[in-house]
């Protein structure tokens, strides 16, 4: 499915697939280790993702493309959604800003603090 769209013609939608080897170089600069919960916002054909799996972590993936959406369902991907600006967010994590119940307003830091 990757093959066919190579050299395919402009969906309308910007895309830029990630080198494989720049999207190693992303995973090892974050750390990825099993265990952690991982969002690929824009996957595309999914090179990020499969580093990111190949690291120990089932990422979540969102695609706006549906071609793109089928290859990355294809390859195994959980697809969680087409727009990540959409997504209710699974957990805080480090910066994330919230409102606790009390109304008191936040920023994660650290593990829980």
């Amino acid at each position: 499915m990757e093959r066919a769209m190579i050299g395919r013609k402009n969906d309308g939608l910007d895309f830029f697939p990630t080198p494989k080897n720049v999207a190693q170089q992303m995973i090892d600069a974050a750390e990825i280790k099993e265990g952690m919960s991982v969002l690929e916002p824009s996957a595309g054909w999914g090179h990020i993702a499969e580093q990111v799996r190949d690291a120990g972590v089932d990422p979540d993936v969102v695609e706006l493309s549906n071609d793109r959406k089928e290859l990355l369902e294809a390859k195994g991907f959980r697809v969680v959604g087409r727009d990540f600006l959409e997504l209710s967010p699974r957990g805080f994590t480090y910066g994330d800003v919230f409102r606790a119940k009390d109304g008191t307003i936040g920023v994660m830091r650290g593990s829980g603090g």
